[in-house]
């Protein structure tokens, strides 16, 4: 395997064509200007073409300024193409709502995946190293995370319609500017790299050197466990191929989960959570591991209206999409029935049987009296649910919400259901059918 000075080209971590082409994101920085080197002398020996990109976030005022010439001045040098983006991030993060440094990767990549769809580039390539590995484990230690989040920097990874690689993952930040002064390679510094306000410049500035101090190059001691731990997660994926079904992109049957050993069940967890749109971090896998087992009730909220569901004994993912309502008191009338929520109840006479819905969504419900003109004359009328309303029902009082949940009953469609009222009570609702004794009562 071909590489320079150590370092795996691009297309090799790509697995593709020599010749593919490279997006290099370069900003001036002594990791960026040390990848610009190695990629370059690379391209020349095995053909690939490159095309820098450089962000000017807007930030630092006359430094920033200094870096985007500086790495206008070396595409020049070694007389590549490069792109330069001027954004101001601190006005797009006041009006995103994200902090500046979530802000500042966002404007970044985004214009790295519209150089690379606009050009045809199919890699990315980034100038992450093992000081850089190092602190994402030690961030994501601390703020909560699992396995997979501790591989962290991956090598290589899908992004937009190609692939990014990291090829100094297996070099120091000491290692590169070594490297970069011994070679005469200038290099540009961020000031704002030191600023303790930056959570990865505190872990940078207080936490690394402590660990220096007790164990020599803790970054690649961190750079090898993260390829064990992919290793792990490659074999895992393995074992989530063969027990995965197509059902469970829906919905996730508990017992099933039960089943399997836990480090497996994460995993089938995080990845119906993940096809669903939820996050799977590590305080919604706690909660959701709860509700498998039962512990905090039957609902988990997230994201704004939607819901992860314990429903007969499987998850399910279900946005509210809650209708308002209004309260209503409307009189049975013969025919239909429409009800605000867009429920309609077809009233007719025959004989009485417990009705399923009409329709898929159920909104549609058809209800007979065995004497039609005794029940309208009754002085039944519709409204809707409430809480604590139960229906008489095997001799003792059924809480409809309990029925209506056990009978699989979507919550959002439950804040919509009619209940049929009369003067000792509810006399039908959906999913439930007649109370006791209304028979006896009005029907004959």
């Amino acid at each position: 395997m071909k590489k320079q000075d150590g370092i795996p080209m691009p297309w090799e971590l790509a697995e593709c064509d020599p010749k593919t082409p490279v997006l290099v994101a370069l900003s001036g920085g002594a990791d960026s200007r040390f990848l610009l080197d190695r990629l370059a002398k690379g391209s020349k020996r095995d053909g690939f073409p490159i095309l820098l990109a450089h962000v000017h976030h807007g930030i630092r005022g006359a430094s920033a300024d200094r870096d985007a010439d500086f790495c206008r001045d070396l595409a020049k040098r070694y007389q590549l193409p490069i792109e330069v983006l001027s954004a101001d991030v601190p006005l797009l993060a006041k009006a995103s709502g994200r902090g500046i440094e979530e802000e500042a990767r966002e404007v970044r990549y985004a214009f790295f995946e519209k150089l690379m769809n606009e050009r045809k580039i199919p890699l990315l390539a980034t100038a992450h190293q093992a000081d850089d590995l190092l602190e994402t484990m030690l961030f994501r230690i601390a703020r909560g995370t699992g396995t997979t989040g501790l591989c962290a920097i991956l090598p290589v990874r899908a992004f937009g319609q190609g692939f990014v690689v990291r090829p100094l993952l297996g070099f120091s930040a000491k290692d590169i500017r070594n490297a970069c002064r011994a070679e005469g390679l200038e290099f540009v510094e961020d000031e704002t790299n030191a600023d303790p306000i930056y959570a990865r410049n505190l872990i940078r500035a207080r936490v690394v050197p402590a660990l220096e101090m007790l164990y020599a190059e803790p970054q690649k001691q961190a750079a090898k466990l993260a390829a064990r731990l992919r290793q792990d997660e490659d074999y895992f994926d393995g074992q989530i191929r063969t027990v995965w079904q197509e059902s469970f992109f829906k919905s996730l049957p508990c017992e099933v989960l039960m089943e399997m050993h836990p480090a497996l069940r994460v995993r089938v967890l995080i990845r119906f959570l993940s096809e669903n749109g939820v996050t799977a971090d590590s305080v919604m896998l706690e909660r959701a591991e709860d509700l498998i087992q039962g512990r905090n009730g039957r609902k988990i909220p997230f994201s704004g209206s939607a819901l992860l569901l314990k429903r007969q004994g499987e998850l399910v993912v279900e946005e509210k999409n809650e209708v308002v309502v209004p309260t209503y008191r409307l009189p049975l009338t013969e025919g239909e029935n429409r009800l605000p929520g867009g429920i309609v109840v077809t009233v007719k006479e025959g004989k009485k049987t417990k009705r399923t819905p009409e329709s898929e969504d159920m909104t549609a419900w058809e209800l007979r009296f065995p004497d039609l003109s005794i029940a309208l004359n009754a002085g039944y009328f519709w409204r809707l649910r409430s809480e604590g309303d139960a229906i008489l029902r095997g001799g003792h009082h059924k809480r409809l919400r309990r029925i209506w949940r056990e009978s699989g009953v979507p919550e959002a469609l439950r804040n919509r259901l009619p209940v049929l009222c009369g003067k000792d009570g509810i006399v039908w609702a959906p999913f439930c059918g007649f109370a006791n004794g209304i028979e006896k009562k009005s029907l004959k």
